[in-house]
């Protein structure tokens, strides 16, 4: 994500983030950015969140699951900041309305893995 303008906000949707590695956030990390309808898992933070390390972030109907090295699958990056989720499923909790901490059931199939279903 290079060469975004200061102060722009990145929207990320309908992505799978599966087995990366990094010093901050495990899958992302950064300022400004929207998550809506995206898996996280087995993801690893050296610091900050094991999935998601950011400053000003919402976060909505996600699952962030399985993270290798971080106690937690969020991590807030600088006083002031603030992460805001929402109808997501969060290895360890989060605070939010419609938020679980439950093992996503994953499913392994013809359509391919990491489905909740192959309807």
């Amino acid at each position: 994500m290079s060469n975004v303008s200061a102060g722009a906000t990145v929207v990320i949707s309908n992505c799978f983030f599966y087995d990366n590695r990094a010093n901050y956030g495990g899958a992302i990390g950064g300022y400004y950015f929207k998550v809506y309808n995206s898996t996280f898992d087995f993801n690893e933070g050296a610091s900050g969140g094991g999935s998601i390390y950011a400053h000003d972030a919402l976060i909505y109907n996600s699952i962030m699951w399985s993270s290798l090295s971080s106690p937690e699958e969020i991590g807030v990056w600088l006083p002031g900041g603030g992460v805001g989720v929402s109808y997501s499923d969060v290895f360890g909790g989060y605070s939010g309305t419609g938020n679980i901490s439950t093992l996503p059931l994953y499913v392994f199939g013809p359509r391919g893995n990491y489905y909740l279903n192959q309807i």
